[in-house]
C-alpha cells in the first residue's frame, strides 16, 4: 500500500489531502490516523475518513506528524507519509 504524497509541508490550520492506493483486494477502503511524538490526540491535527488532513493551529515539537492508512480489508497492511508543519 502507498499514501500519496508520501511528504508535505502543511501550514498551521491548513489542510491537505492524502490518498492511499490498495492492490490485490476488492475492498480499497482504508482507515485514516494521525501521530505524532511531539503531540497527541487533537494535538496532531485530524484527518476525516476521505484523507484530508487539518494541521493544528499550535506548533508541536517537533513540528512532525505521521499520517497512517491501514487497510480495511486487511489490517496488517498499511502505509504512511510525513507531515512536517510551518
Amino acid at each position: 500500500m502507498s499514501v500519496s504524497p508520501p511528504a508535505a509541508n502543511v501550514f498551521l490550520g491548513a489542510t491537505q489531502q492524502f490518498s492511499a492506493a490498495v492492490s490485490n483486494t476488492t475492498n480499497t477502503g482504508v482507515t485514516w490516523s494521525v501521530s505524532g511524538t511531539g503531540c497527541t490526540g487533537a494535538q496532531c491535527g485530524t484527518i476525516d475518513a476521505n484523507g484530508l488532513y487539518t494541521a493544528p493551529k499550535i506548533l508541536p515539537s517537533p513540528p512532525t506528524v505521521t499520517i497512517h492508512a491501514t487497510s480495511q480489508a486487511n489490517a496488517s497492511r498499511s502505509g504512511t507519509a510525513t507531515a512536517t508543519l510551518t
